[in-house]
């Protein structure tokens, strides 16, 4: 509720939330009552049967002094005994508990610990290579997810160093499409090779560490916003972090803030506004100095103007770099060399903009949507 307080008060769940709260807490009396009713009386009850076995002793102890039969030093050094073993029993059975709560939850423990990732190093991977470079290739990739064919043969080639747009309808498969490259999921069959290689054969922290990624909702941690830009950073320094800050366009907002580059940016940064929090995540993409940038719509959340003074910014710094640009606007597609549409899980048209915009399908239609949107916006400004 906390993380999402800003939907819960754009419905006005305030108070169902609150009731939600409530039944939960009142769960949870109820919880530890019952706990502590089997827990509690264990200690009066370990010292209810010592007592009673002191007032036995004493009683049978008395007897036999009255009979001659036990003298008074063996009784008093039987009941020193007693006490001795007092304590002790009584932290055993206290260890026995801390025991078993403890095998419960490091079985809880364990079951995290000892699942193994689906995406890992293997037999295939080759130790051997350091570096990545290359065409990226999708050979007939599918991708099957929960019986849902998301891309369906997909074949694709982005030659080392151009600027491809990826667009495409709503659910069509560009964001799983880009996350194979990484291997942030593998595909059902087929395969993404990267310099003729199959991307399963480095070993995944090189393949990553030559990649930037952002994606559709960048995460941002609870720390700084110095610390987000240069995690995952080798070395990076104020410098490289106030060049890509300004590269992003984002150096003068943060100038603004009262503690500047050591503003606190909140829990996945909600400090920030959304197109903030997207050009902090491309800055931090930058500062890896990545060999292949991937970003997933990143624009869609900052006006025309300023995705325009970003695209110009980075325009010399990606010389040499392979970017994918995932994107729904023309302004943003209009910047690369080559655009691919995606459809239904297919590549249905590759080409320029100026070649896909004459050309009847998708693209088309998507150039003549935002030309009568921009004339209408003209109109009634």
């Amino acid at each position: 509720s906390f993380a999402g307080i800003r939907a819960v008060r754009s419905v006005a769940c305030e108070a169902e939330r609150e009731r939600q709260f409530e039944r939960l807490g009142r769960e949870l009396i109820r919880a530890s009552v019952r706990l502590g009713l089997v827990q509690n009386p264990l200690w009066p009850l370990f010292g209810l049967c010592f007592a009673v076995g002191t007032w036995l002793l004493l009683w049978v102890g008395a007897q036999g002094i009255a009979d001659g039969t036990v003298s008074l030093g063996t009784i008093v050094q039987f009941q020193q005994y007693l006490l001795f073993v007092q304590w002790p029993l009584l932290a055993i059975g206290w260890i026995a508990s801390l025991i078993q709560r403890g095998r419960a939850s490091w079985a809880r423990l364990e079951k995290i610990l000892r699942r193994a990732p689906a995406i890992a190093d293997g037999p295939h991977t080759d130790v051997t290579l350091t570096e990545v470079r290359g065409d990226i290739e999708w050979r007939d990739v599918v991708v099957e997810v929960e019986g849902r064919r998301v891309l369906d043969h997909v074949n694709l080639t982005v030659p080392e160093g151009i600027i491809l747009g990826l667009t495409g309808p709503v659910a069509s498969g560009k964001t799983v499409l880009v996350s194979l490259v990484p291997r942030l999921l593998d595909p059902t069959s087929g395969c993404v090779r990267i310099g003729g290689r199959n991307v399963r054969e480095y070993p995944l922290a090189v393949l990553r560490r030559s990649m930037g990624v952002v994606l559709q909702e960048p995460v941002l941690f609870s720390d700084t916003l110095h610390a987000n830009i240069a995690f995952g950073a080798e070395a990076a320094e104020d410098e490289l972090v106030r060049h890509v800050v300004w590269l992003a366009h984002l150096h003068e907002e943060v100038m603004a803030m009262p503690t500047q580059y050591d503003t606190m940016v909140g829990e996945r940064g909600w400090t920030l506004s959304g197109g903030q929090r997207r050009r902090a995540a491309l800055a931090r993409a930058l500062a890896r100095r990545p060999r292949y940038l991937i970003l997933d719509d990143v624009f869609s959340a900052v006006d025309i103007e300023t995705e325009t003074t970003i695209l110009a910014r980075l325009r010399p710094m990606l010389k040499g770099c392979t970017v994918i640009l995932v994107s729904h606007r023309l302004s943003t597609l209009r910047h690369a060399d080559h655009i691919a549409v995606l459809e239904h899980g297919r590549i249905t048209a590759i080409g320029t903009h100026d070649e896909l915009a004459r050309r009847p399908g998708y693209y088309a239609d998507l150039v003549a949507w935002q030309e009568l949107n921009e004339q209408w916006a003209a109109s009634t400004s």
